[in-house]
């Protein structure tokens, strides 16, 4: 059953990957369309938004974008709650599927032929939670960093609460923005003190990011 488990791995995120692509669910992005097809569902509007999310993770698309939306449909509150529980099932899910697929031959002594990479790895193992937490806050929701971080070793606790928390300022940010883009019916009307300090901590948090990560990755090449 072992020596199965990298195979089925691999089916289940083909066939996940092949009904997304399949399905069209992201072929109109804009708040009119996506809010038609989730109201469409009634009482299971929020679910169905939080499958939309989830699904995101298997492709690489514009996540921000769907916590935006998500801001602009339910609210800012609703949409960051909605957005950060979807954000946590879907960066779970195909971290596990990628550890089960090739975790055994990563964990291998020679499983890591580059002395970079496998420092990194040995940082992931040794502090996996305040690295995962970092690479969140640099990249966020990206789908491919889901992928990678399942072929290393790092605990699945610390990723998660790495994820949970790293993830938080962004969609939070995202869900204010698109509620009071959507809300707003000129330009005149996002400036505002509160548009300014949001867009100033997006900045800042892109700085900030920026040299936690040359600090991190330095450190690990160091090491």
């Amino acid at each position: 059953m072992q020596r199965l488990r990298p195979l089925l791995a691999v089916a289940i995120f083909a066939a996940v990957v092949v009904a997304v692509v399949w399905s069209g669910i992201f072929s109109d992005f804009s708040v009119d369309g996506m809010r038609a097809r989730i109201e469409s569902w009634g009482a299971l509007g929020p679910v169905v938004f939080m499958a939309i999310i989830i699904a995101g993770f298997f492709v690489p698309g514009p996540e921000m974008v769907l916590m935006a939306l998500g801001g602009a449909i339910f609210g800012t509150v609703e949409g960051f709650l909605y957005g950060w529980l979807g954000a946590i099932v879907g960066t779970a899910i195909p971290f596990l599927l990628v550890r089960q697929a090739v975790g055994r031959y990563v964990q291998r002594s020679d499983g890591l032929r580059f002395k970079r990479l496998r420092a990194f790895d040995q940082r992931l193992v040794e502090r996996g939670f305040v690295t995962v937490l970092g690479l969140r806050l640099i990249l966020c929701m990206a789908p491919p960093l889901n992928w990678a971080l399942g072929a290393t070793r790092v605990k699945l606790r610390d990723y998660v609460l790495g994820t949970a928390l790293g993830v938080t300022p962004g969609i939070g940010l995202s869900a204010y923005l698109g509620e009071t883009l959507t809300a707003a019916t000129s330009w005149t009307e996002l400036l505002t003190p509160e548009v300014m300090v949001v867009v100033g901590l997006l900045v800042l948090s892109f700085v900030g990011a920026t040299v936690l990560g040359r600090r991190m990755f330095g450190a690990s090449a160091a090491g």
